[in-house]
């Protein structure tokens, strides 16, 4: 049986389903920094992780004879179990149904483990219900969804073409023929007799015990690579054409997207003309009671229209037309125009009831049958993941350049461009455009029913009564977790349309006769308002820059309580929507909060900065007890206007409301952290020593990351000082320790025992720290506003508090940052665009504001180490002027090389720059949206590309805008050089760096397709897919383009003047080409409004975090580091259960974690697995993060490397070719980790035998790393050795020993003459030198022997060939055969280098 996707995290099978695709997984970059001891997974909760619960195998049978094979805990629910069986390709139909065991109905809600005498192994039948309206409404919603396709528009979706997957087709870019796909189910259906192999697989701890049935991509070579010989591989490899310095063109991802491949599989197949509701609806009540419940309206391929009744039994066709109302059933005969039949009188309507809509259309349209059994098809032969569809819209991620509707101008004409001619026009070949479908108007109705709602939602009390379950045991934990991500994926779906209605101006305010930044508004039980100072809360911290800031700062503080998850403390759920430059907050409702006493509810905190301050002892004792110790708060006195002391844990701006339900609430949390007290007295008091202006706002605060680093590191420090003043006692402890724990029992362990002792190893540590006397709270009323009590009972403890956060705040100056800046210069962590970049930050616990610093470091580094090499070069000069200067050419070069390499993180301080610059420039574009009306959004962002990116085309793009804009002051007034001056300026004022005057030139032009995604993404911008020129073009280039790109034959084509589809160009359609060519040459500026195809909003939200799901994950690390295998392999697929069950499949988290157990695989050898769930990573991440991302460029890389090792090398290059595109668009070239992926692709190609092409990309690996590094550097001299090699290998010792000396030398001067990498290298050159002076005696003979041969024919006048072969039979060569020996195999190309064949043999054909 083959596995499928289960959407609730179970392992399970389907007779029937295709076979799932591979699995990829990226490497993360940057490991999270441990958690604090109090958040440490090494706790007693990891003797709960469920490494002995039994499982269930089940097999569900549906009536139309499919049959599903699941693995299940004993705490599934029934209700997930249906969820699977409506998921699930062969059992997709069914929608109205129950479960049954043994002809007993099971409840939905009840648990396998509740079901009385169940087996281990039992069988379940699916079992038809009765239709209500809403299953009804349900059954024909699905069904249109289905018929669309995965790829079809989806209206809550906020953005164009959102969680999308390429790897289908990044793997098969010329689509899946039909016959692949009939061969893919065949081996599905002969992949059934393995059983339910995934979840044997994860209870023998990821083993097989070699019965695993091999799949045809990942257990031997693809049948593509196959095909291939080694002269068509040579042809039509990934990488024939690919050059490291061209960037791939802006619109390869969207042209990858809607690219067919020529081929009808990969066709969607149009299974109805119409499916839409009947307009004889609602049903009337008098049909109600016969069991009605809505009429359809179905127009079939055939052009046969039929009026369908949905019943409480099912689905029939009634004798209504569009003009007559008739709700009786329709009979065969009528259907069938009075058949011939003896008893046709007699009326039979069996045959016209169905169940399942789908059984119904089969029997009414034969091209329904078979159109539906291709889609069938079809989505058999996508992964799973990439056709299962979100539960929230929000969590797919959004591309930022999309197909645009009507830019495909020749359409109008039937023009039909080959790839390589429309890349040279508009960069897009397929245009999706608007197609006419009434029943998209209707899903609102179908969904929600004919009162629009079903009821409004107490969004408030679901959340808490879901965070009120029990979690004991960790069944109950993982069942908590699900429903809570449920509801946050629910709430977050309706408060971002509701944000986006704010700013559309669809809500009316409940306070209307308010200025407009400070109304309020309510909608669907959800809160919204602007993230603006409306009522001078912040006047005093920076207005509506402090007020924005606070919302997002708020959103982290609901975020980290809900990571400690206190029992008796409630948050609301909270959502931030930026969109359109206006930050919009939604929240739940607190009860009673809109009533007349809502300020007695207010029982701690303050809310009107310290006047008022209320401090309940019942609510202070909770927060004392569930808050204050994990998050280090002290216990500290303020006082209000009227200097009454009050005792509060958090700070005076937090406020503890009881609600009329009795629930405790903590309200505006975005003073849980410290403030930064060294950047604060810096930054954002005065102005800097460079004249910068004061930061914006004095909201600046410490990190909860750098918190808990600063905090972990000063309890290493006390403990070691602990044990340093107990050093007899602790000896004695480890001695005891030592001698109870042998190797042999060390082996011997159980994994209870193993479990136990990750257990005790924590409790061990939280004895140590319980013996300090350590003190480190961290005050967050320190350095404020706040009136802080300093009598003489708390003035030592206030003193030790401003102590400790200061040193705090110096320990990420003067550490944390140097730290990281240290480990970007040497490349130890490399992010490679803004993303990964800030998350790298974060991880740190360094906040975005210290962009300025680090470069500032950066460049302080840089110079420093052209100090060194300078000083370098003059020791180097003056000891050769000792030795008499007999290398003073060489060491010439070698200085001018050090010179043109810059300095150590070039790359990175570039990034930064440039991150700088995309800040900078959002803040200006949020500034002005807000300046412009909402219709002029389009045009005022293209303005501003325009005078970012656009300057070498138009240098004055204001002439261009439309009369409305230019009568807007924010957009008449913006030019190229007010814009540059506008980002130096913002980048001063909140970086406290100065930019270069030299800004354009060198950090904007040649790298604006990077920019122009970095804007685009910090904006929610999409724009259309085309190659946007930043260089004006003249209308005769282009033309000369076009004319060459109609003249040059397609690939697999040999004919001129041809279009897409093979078809000669007429005059019409070349005219038209030369037409479009001429426009796109005039194009006024590089960017148009219409070019601007959307924005969507972009959310932060205060997730749950559930801590039990990387537990496993730890205990399985640790289990492989000890050399546990099986018991590590284990664990890791319990964790990967974990987060299944808890994010569901479509999830960040989900995608990382499929990713680290993939390489986790792979370490262990278990490749095939490990590509697998490499391509599960890689197809979640696409969805989740991007398909640009950097996690989606290593995913891809990893697994090329993963496809390479079981010799499916082509699919490998593509790849690796798709990761390398991403890079160029995300990245500029340089960065050193592409050199890995150089190193790979030219073995790769070796593994063809293609060793001249695959020289290129070690040159390229060895060019990258050697600027990079610089030549005198071990990573640099280890490229040398490897390229040394490959000279050898085509060849050319000369080269091979130029490129070897230079490695060891490195090695030499920087390990040592015993390292054994310089022995290697010193033996290497050795072999290349004598082998050198061989081949140099050998040529020397040969041409002797050719000068004799040439005197012995004049002198004879014998023919040459006579000569030749006995110049051949003596032994002599050719200086042609003696110069080139690539034909040779490598193991005789060695022999040769080592002189021990001296007459080798042809290479034999493999």
């Amino acid at each position: 049986m083959t596995e499928v996707i289960n959407p609730t995290a179970m392992e399970h099978s389907n007779t029937n389903d295709a076979t799932k695709d591979q699995v990829p997984s990226t490497t993360q970059q940057e490991q999270s920094l441990a958690p604090n001891g109090a958040d440490s997974p090494q706790n007693e909760e990891a003797q709960n992780l469920p490494v002995e619960e039994p499982i269930y195998q089940l097999t569900i049978k549906a009536p139309n004879g499919a049959s599903i094979s699941i693995a299940v805990t004993a705490q599934e629910p029934i209700q997930n179990i249906k969820q699977v069986v409506t998921e699930t390709a062969d059992t997709m139909e069914y929608s109205c149904f129950s479960l049954s065991y043994n002809g007993t109905r099971l409840n939905e809600f009840t648990e396998i483990g509740e079901i009385a005498d169940l087996p281990m192994e039992a069988v379940l039948e699916v079992v038809e219900d009765t239709y209500t309206e809403r299953e009804a409404r349900i059954h024909v919603s699905r069904l249109i969804d289905l018929l669309a396709g995965p790829d079809a528009i989806v209206p809550e979706s906020a953005g164009i073409d959102a969680g999308v997957s390429l790897l289908s087709k990044v793997k098969y870019p010329d689509g899946i023929e039909a016959t692949d796909l009939k061969g893919h189910t065949e081996d599905n259906e002969s992949a059934a007799a393995s059983g339910s192999e995934s979840g044997e697989k994860r209870e023998n701890g990821g083993k097989s015990n070699g019965k695993k049935k091999k799949t045809q991509d990942n257990s031997q070579p693809d049948e593509e690579s196959k095909a291939f010989s080694e002269s068509t591989f040579t042809k039509d490899h990934p990488f024939v054409e690919y050059s490291s310095e061209i960037p791939a063109p802006l619109s390869f991802i969207s042209k990858k997207f809607n690219s067919q491949g020529g081929t009808t599989s990969e066709k969607l197949p149009k299974c109805l003309k119409q499916l839409v509701l009947s307009g004889w609806n609602p049903v009337p009540r008098y049909r109600q009671l016969r069991g009605d419940l809505l009429y359809l309206l179905v127009t079939t391929l055939e052009g046969e229209s039929y009026h369908i009744t949905a019943s409480t039994k099912g689905f029939f066709v009634n004798q209504s037309s569009l003009t007559r109302f008739n709700p009786s059933p329709r009979t065969t005969q009528q259907l069938n125009g009075h058949a011939k039949k003896p008893n046709a009188s007699k009326k039979d309507t069996s045959s016209l009831y169905s169940h399942s809509l789908v059984n119904l259309l089969n029997k009414l349209s034969k091209q329904f049958q078979v159109h539906y059994a291709r889609l069938h098809q079809w989505m058999q032969s996508r992964d799973a993941l990439e056709i299962l569809p979100f539960s929230s819209s929000f969590h797919a991620a959004v591309p930022w350049m999309v197909v645009g509707s009507k830019n495909d101008q020749l359409a109008s004409i039937g023009t039909s461009l080959s790839p390589k001619q429309d890349v040279l026009l508009n960069g897009a070949g397929h245009f999706n455009t608007n197609s006419y479908d009434v029943s998209r108007t209707q899903q609102v109705l179908l969904r929600n029913g004919s009162r629009g709602v079903e009821g409004l939602r107490d969004w408030n009390d679901d959340l808490q009564t879901l965070r009120e379950l029990p979690r004991e045991n960790l069944s109950e934990r993982v069942l908590r977790d699900r429903q809570i991500h449920k509801w946050q994926a629910e709430f977050t779906e309706a408060a971002v349309a509701g944000a986006m209605a704010v700013v559309d101006g669809e809500l009316l305010p409940i306070n209307p006769l308010d200025p407009v930044d400070q109304q309020m508004y309510l909608r669907e039980n959800i809160f919204y308002s602007k993230g603006t100072d409306s009522r001078d809360t912040f006047a005093e911290l920076g207005g509506d820059e402090a007020a924005h800031v606070a919302t997002g700062k708020d959103i982290e503080g609901v975020r980290l309580i809900n990571r400690i998850d206190p029992k008796s403390i409630h948050t609301l759920g909270s959502v931030v929507v930026d969109y359109r430059g206006t930050r919009v907050v939604a929240q739940t409702i607190v009860p009673g909060i809109f009533s007349s006493h809502s300020e007695k509810q207010i029982v701690y905190g303050s809310i009107d900065n310290g006047k008022k301050i209320e401090s309940s002892e019942d609510f202070h004792q909770v927060v004392k007890d569930e808050i204050s110790k994990a998050l280090h708060l002290p216990e500290h006195q303020v006082k209000d206007e009227d200097g009454k002391l009050y005792t509060l844990y958090t700070s005076v701006e937090t406020k503890g409301i009881i609600g009329t339900d009795q629930r405790k609430y903590l309200l505006d949390l975005y003073r849980l952290n410290p403030v930064d007290i060294e950047f604060f007295e810096e930054s954002c008091q005065k102005e800097s020593a460079e004249g910068h202006e004061a930061y914006p706002h004095k909201l600046v605060f410490l990190r909860r990351e750098l918190i808990d680093i600063f905090w972990d590191t000063r309890v290493r420090q006390a403990i070691q000082e602990y044990m340093a003043n107990n050093k007899a006692s602790e000896e004695k402890a480890n001695e005891d320790k030592d001698g109870g724990n042998g190797s042999d029992e060390k082996e011997e362990k159980t994994e209870k025992e193993t479990l136990e002792e990750i257990s005790k190893e924590g409790q061990m540590v939280q004895e140590q720290l319980e013996k300090l006397s350590l003190t480190l709270e961290f005050n967050p009323d320190l350095f404020t506003s706040a009136d802080i009590s300093e009598n003489l009972k708390d003035e030592e403890n206030v003193d030790n508090q401003h102590k400790t956060l200061r040193e705090a705040s110096k320990f990420l100056r003067d550490v944390v940052i140097p730290s990281l800046v240290r480990d970007l210069s040497t490349y130890s962590v490399s992010p490679i665009d803004s993303s990964s970049l800030t998350r790298l930050m974060h991880r740190r616990g360094v906040n975005m504001r210290y962009l300025g610093l680090i470069a500032k470091l950066l460049e302080s580094g840089s110079a420093e180490e052209k100090e060194a090499v300078a000083s370098s070069e003059e020791k180097t000069e003056s000891n050769e002027e000792e030795k008499g200067g007999e290398k003073d050419e060489e060491k010439k070069e070698d200085q001018e090389k050090l010179a043109s390499q810059g300095f150590a993180g070039a790359h990175v301080f570039t990034l930064v720059i440039r991150e700088m610059v995309v800040r900078a420039t959002k803040h200006i574009v949020r500034k002005a949206f807000r300046q412009t009306p909402l219709e002029l959004h389009p045009e005022a962002f293209a303005h501003v590309l325009n005078c970012l990116l656009g300057s070498r085309v138009n240098a004055d793009p204001s002439s261009i805008l439309s009369k409305d804009a230019k009568e807007t002051s924010a957009l008449a007034s913006l030019t190229t050089d007010s814009l540059i001056d506008l980002i130096k300026k913002d980048v001063g004022q909140r970086y406290q760096y100065t930019l270069p005057e030299d800004l354009v030139e060198k950090y904007i032009h040649n790298c604006e397709g990077v920019l122009l995604r970095e804007v685009c993404k910090a904006l929610g911008a999409q724009l259309h897919s085309r190659d946007y020129r930043f260089v004006k073009v003249s209308e005769e280039e282009l033309l000369d383009n076009v004319k060459n790109a109609i003249k040059a034959p397609t690939k697999g084509r040999s004919s001129p003047n041809v279009n897409g589809q093979g078809q000669k160009l007429t005059k019409q359609q070349r005219n038209a080409l030369k037409e479009k060519a001429k426009e796109e040459s005039n194009r006024p500026t590089t960017f148009m409004a219409d070019d601007v195809c959307n924005f969507y909003p972009l959310v932060t939200e205060a997730s749950h975090f559930s801590s039990f799901v990387d537990e496993a994950s730890e205990a399985g690390s640790i289990a492989l580091s000890r050399g546990q295998r099986e018991l590590g392999l284990e664990l890791l697929l319990e964790s990967l259960t974990l987060h299944e069950q808890t994010y569901g499949f479509l999830h960040v988290e989900t995608g990382r974690c499929y990713a680290s157990v993939a390489m986790l695989y792979y370490q262990a050898n278990e490749v095939a697995q490990a590509c697998q769930f490499m391509q599960k990573a890689a197809i979640i991440c696409e969805r989740t993060q991007g398909l640009d991302s950097s996690e989606s460029i290593f995913n891809y890389l990893n697994l090329g490397l993963l496809e390479h090792s079981q010799s499916n090398t082509l699919t490998a290059l593509r790849y690796v070719r798709h990761a390398l595109d991403l890079w160029s668009m995300v990245d500029t070239p340089g960065h050193p980790d592409r050199s890995t992926a150089f190193s790979n692709i030219g073995a790769m190609l070796q593994h063809y035998r293609l060793y001249e092409e695959s020289l290129k990309y070690f040159q390229h690996s060895t060019k990258t790393l050697t600027n990079a590094f610089g030549e005198k550097n071990i990573i640099t001299a280890t490229s040398y050795h490897i390229l040394a090699k490959s000279y050898t290998l085509v060849g050319d010792l000369q080269k091979a020993m130029e490129a070897e000396q230079i490695a060891y030398r490195v090695f030499l001067e920087q390990l040592g003459e015993d390292d054994k990498r310089t022995k290697e290298s010193k033996e290497w050159l050795h072999e290349l030198t004598a082998s050198a002076v061989q081949l140099a005696k050998l040529d020397k003979l040969a041409r002797i022997q050719k000068q004799n041969m040439l005197n012995k024919r004049a002198a004879t006048h014998k023919p040459v060939a006579a000569t030749s072969s006995k110049s051949s039979k003596s032994g002599g060569k050719s200086k042609a055969e003696i110069g080139s020996k690539a034909h040779l195999s490598i193991d005789e190309l060695m022999d040769y280098i080592h002189g021990t064949n001296s007459n080798p043999r042809p290479s034999s054909k493999n």
